[in-house]
């Protein structure tokens, strides 16, 4: 699946859908009459660069379609019970689940700076999949510990004092891992979370588009 850092930006998200299928394949449906704009063509191009052979033939259509599609996507979410920043920390955990990745590594604050990293450590290498402002990276931790994992419910995300818990199993399911393990402390000028990945390899990965959820 897309990584979120590569969903369409925000200035043409009313002239492009992206969904991936169940077997790794990339949709693309773009406004026809947008279709010239130098934002979109850059984007598409970025696209197929950044995931060669996976992109099927763009699909063309109208401002409306565009519109219905993103709509049902909200829809979706909402009923499903996950909230759009839990939305999109789970996009960054099934990518990393993608990559085969032994755990996902976010840095709210590193360096003293105003920035979120995350990244994926492949095969033993730490791979960057984004970089967030500090306050949207402490957002998406808070989403995770408090209605991700398994924590006695209310129990409050508080980045001043280390904290543990394991990823609930419906989110698990979503993200095609059979366990996961998040677990923060704070550090000099922010906080160091990692959530340890068990990918599930007893079953297919479930595609949390296809189950109808998008990053």
């Amino acid at each position: 699946m897309l990584a979120p850092a590569d969903q369409p930006p925000d200035d043409i998200l009313d002239y492009v859908v992206v969904n991936t299928d169940k077997t790794g394949q990339i949709h693309v449906r773009v406004v026809e009459g947008k279709k010239h704009l130098r934002a979109v063509q850059d984007y598409l191009t970025r696209l197929c660069s950044r995931y060669p052979g996976k992109v099927s033939p763009f699909e063309f259509t109208t401002l409306d379609v565009i519109a219905r599609l993103r709509q049902e996507t909200v829809i979706s979410g909402v009923e499903n019970g996950i909230n759009p920043v839990q939305q999109k920390m789970l996009g960054y955990i099934s990518h990393a689940a993608t990559l085969s990745a032994s755990d996902l590594h976010i840095t709210p604050g590193r360096d003293s700076t105003d920035f979120t990293y995350l990244e994926a450590r492949v095969h033993g290498e730490l791979e960057l999949l984004d970089i967030v402002r500090k306050d949207e990276g402490l957002e998406l931790l808070g989403a995770t510990y408090s209605g991700m994992t398994d924590v006695i419910k209310g129990t409050q995300f508080d980045p001043g004092v280390p904290q543990d818990a394991r990823l609930a199993e419906r989110f698990l399911k979503l993200a095609g891992l059979f366990g996961a393990r998040y677990s923060h402390y704070p550090c000099v000028g922010g906080l160091y979370a990692v959530l340890r990945l068990i990918k599930d390899d007893s079953q297919p990965y479930t595609d949390i588009q296809y189950a109808g959820v998008s990053p």
